[in-house]
C-alpha cells in the first residue's frame, strides 16, 4: 500500500512566502477596503470596452462603426485622462473622482441609447465624452498604496498585487461582458460595466483615511515638466505602451468580428480572457521574489 507524498517543501516555500507578503500589505490600515472597491471597478473598466462594442455592433449593424466608437473611446481615455488624472492629485479624490464617474455614467447610457436612432457623429461624441471622463482605478488604489506604504519592498509587492488584479479582471472582464450580452441584451455589457465602475469607483473615493493628500500647489516649473516628457526613458516607455494599446485595441474587435462570422460569438469572451493567464502568473512570481540589495 502507498501512500501520498507531501508537497515538496521547494515548492510550498516560495507560495507560502508569497501569500506571507501579499498579507503583509493586505493587512494594513484600510487597505483591503480600498483595494476591494478599487478590484470591483476595475472589473467594469474591464468590461468597457467589449461592451460598447457589443452595444454599438448591435444597434447600427456595423462592426466599422462600433470599431470606431471603441476606438474613440480608448483615444479619449488616454488624451484626457492623464489632465483628469492631473486633477484628481490636486482636488483629492473624494471631490473629483464622483463627478468624472457621473459624467461617464451619463455618456455611456447616452451611447448606448442614441446608437443606431441617433447620427453617428452623436454617438462617437457620447463614446468620446464617456472616454475622457473614466476614472482610472488602478491608479488611485497605486496613489493610496504610496501613501500607506513607506516601505519600497511591501510597495512593490502592493504593486505586484496591483497587476495581477489587473490580469484577473482583464481574464474574467471580457467573458461577463459576452455573457451578459449575449444572454441578455446586447446592451446588458455596458449597463453592468457602468454599474461596476460607478459602484466600485464612489466607494473608493468615499475612503478619506487612505486617501492621498491634495497638492494644490506645483513646486515644478514648466521647463522641468517639459523636459521630463522629453526623457529618453519616458518615450521609449510611451513606445512600448503605444504597442501594446495597439495589440489590445485591436484583438477585441477582430476576435468579435472572426467569432460573429462563424457564429461562435459565446466563446469571444472565453478566447479573450486566456490572453491575460500568463501574465497572472508571471505577476505573482514577481511580487513574491524578496527584493535585492
Amino acid at each position: 500500500m502507498t501512500t501520498a507524498r507531501s508537497i515538496p517543501p521547494s515548492i510550498l516555500g516560495p507560495v507560502c512566502a508569497a501569500a506571507s507578503r501579499y498579507r503583509g500589505v493586505l493587512v494594513r490600515p484600510g487597505a483591503p477596503q480600498f483595494f476591494l472597491a478599487a478590484a470591483l471597478a476595475r472589473l467594469g473598466v474591464a468590461m468597457t470596452g467589449l461592451g460598447l462594442l457589443f452595444s454599438i455592433q448591435h444597434a447600427t449593424g456595423s462592426f466599422a462603426v462600433a470599431g470606431a466608437g471603441t476606438g474613440a473611446f480608448a483615444l479619449a481615455e488616454a488624451v484626457v485622462g492623464p489632465q483628469i488624472a492631473r486633477l484628481i492629485d490636486r482636488w483629492g479624490q473624494t471631490a473629483t473622482v464622483p463627478v468624472a464617474v457621473l459624467v461617464h455614467v451619463s455618456a455611456v447610457i447616452v451611447a448606448i441609447t442614441t446608437a443606431g436612432h441617433a447620427p453617428i457623429g452623436i454617438t462617437l461624441a457620447t463614446v468620446v465624452i464617456a472616454g475622457a471622463a473614466i476614472p482610472q482605478p488602478g491608479a488611485l488604489s497605486a496613489a493610496r498604496w504610496s501613501r500607506l506604504l513607506p516601505e519600497p519592498a511591501a510597495l512593490r509587492t502592493a504593486f505586484s498585487l496591483e497587476a495581477n488584479v489587473n490580469d484577473v479582471v482583464f481574464l474574467s472582464g471580457p467573458i461577463l461582458a459576452t455573457l451578459a450580452s449575449t444572454l441578455l441584451a446586447p446592451w446588458a455589457g455596458s449597463v453592468v460595466a457602468a454599474i461596476l465602475v460607478a459602484a466600485g469607483c464612489v466607494a473608493l473615493s468615499l475612503q478619506r483615511s487612505t486617501a492621498p493628500i491634495p497638492r494644490r500647489r506645483t513646486d515644478r516649473g514648466a521647463d522641468t515638466h517639459r523636459s521630463t516628457l522629453l526623457a529618453p526613458p519616458f518615450l521609449a516607455a510611451l513606445g512600448v505602451n503605444l504597442g501594446l494599446g495597439c495589440f489590445f485595441g485591436a484583438v477585441p474587435l477582430l476576435v468579435t468580428a472572426a467569432a460573429t462570422a462563424e457564429g461562435r460569438q459565446p466563446f469571444i469572451g472565453l478566447v479573450l480572457a486566456l490572453s491575460s493567464a500568463a501574465s497572472i502568473v508571471a505577476g505573482a512570481l514577481y511580487g513574491a521574489l524578496r527584493s535585492t540589495p
